[in-house]
């Protein structure tokens, strides 16, 4: 096996742009129409350029932390509002506690019998 080079990991101009749509979620397919290419080529390039399968590695792992922390601030913003709902007895309040409670049982190992018998008493309340 041979030694990957700094030449190895280089990318032409179209290689890149492949990356970041291919990153992006779009296909060989769509990808080659935007950059000139033929399809084969972007797969080839996906499956045995060095440089492209580890600037794809790096860009989906990236895209993958910036959903993570997107995803973090979301709960934050979903349980304060949630929280509120729930002192104020506001309109979503039975739902959010019906939603809590389910989760809350589901991590427990509660069976789906024990689940459906909170609703069903929860909601006739």
């Amino acid at each position: 096996m041979e030694a990957v080079t700094d030449v190895d990991l280089e990318l032409t101009e179209r290689q890149s742009r492949a990356v970041d749509l291919l990153a992006a979620g779009m296909s060989d397919t769509d990808v080659a129409a935007a950059i000139g290419v033929h399809r084969a080529t972007v797969n080839k390039w996906r499956h045995e350029h060095v440089g492209v399968r580890a600037a794809l590695s790096q860009a989906r792992a990236a895209a993958h932390r910036d959903m993570v922390n997107r995803v973090r601030r979301l709960q934050v913003t979903a349980l304060e509002w949630a929280e509120t709902e729930l002192r104020r007895d506001g309109a979503h309040a039975h739902r959010i506690a019906l939603a809590m409670l389910g989760s809350i049982i589901a991590d427990a190992g509660e069976s789906e019998p024990m689940r459906e018998n909170i609703v069903v008493n929860f909601t006739m309340d």
